[in-house]
């Protein structure tokens, strides 16, 4: 194991810290201690929350542009002097502003991990994974969580994306009102149905 802290990981240390401050003083605010969550499924799986769309400033925007247009398959929905958008027909997803002469971080540099794009369906998933292959589209990685099968990429510029779909919901293994998610095995790429 690198022992070594990069400002990332003391960010995110900083954050979990934080974070656990603060659920203590929420805890107290409302009148007692934290409770553990039921078992089965909790908030997250039962609530639909989103995120609005991402923004990424970028030093070639036109490149940056096609990229996330042809391997990702988003449409243009805007595009003005300041800023491109990028979404599908549900909406935006991520406005691209222009940054030239920015600097380009190294990987260790804290900052956005990666953007994640739902899937539809895990046949979705397949096709688009079909079409990066035969576009010979570099990836980073794969990951098997249980719940999800996720590809990992880079943009041009370094922005780490990952593309995943959900497995159902009630096949997700449940332990003490918390979702399973494992790294186990790799993704099965002959069983896309």
């Amino acid at each position: 194991m690198n022992s070594a802290l990069t400002r990332r990981t003391l960010l995110q240390l900083a954050g979990a810290s934080s974070l656990a401050v603060a659920a203590s003083f929420a805890a107290r605010a409302e009148g007692g201690p934290v409770a553990a969550p039921a078992a089965g499924p909790g908030f997250a799986s039962r609530t639909p929350v989103r995120v609005g769309a991402a923004a990424l400033r970028v030093r070639d925007i036109e490149r940056v542009t096609s990229y996330y247009r042809d391997v990702i398959g988003l449409t243009v929905l805007a595009r003005g002097a300041a800023s491109v958008t990028l979404g599908t027909g549900e909406g935006a997803l991520l406005t691209l502003e222009p940054r030239p002469g920015a600097a380009l971080e190294p990987p260790t540099a804290a900052g956005l991990f990666h953007i994640a794009f739902l899937m539809p369906s895990r046949r979705d998933l397949a096709r688009w994974l079909v079409h990066v292959a035969r576009n010979r589209t570099p990836l980073t990685g794969f990951a098997d969580h249980s719940v999800s099968e996720a590809v990992y990429l880079n943009d041009p510029e370094g922005n780490g994306i990952e593309v995943y779909a959900d497995r159902p919901a009630e096949s997700w293994r449940w332990d003490n009102g918390r979702v399973v998610m494992a790294r186990t095995g790799s993704m099965s790429t002959t069983s896309c149905r």
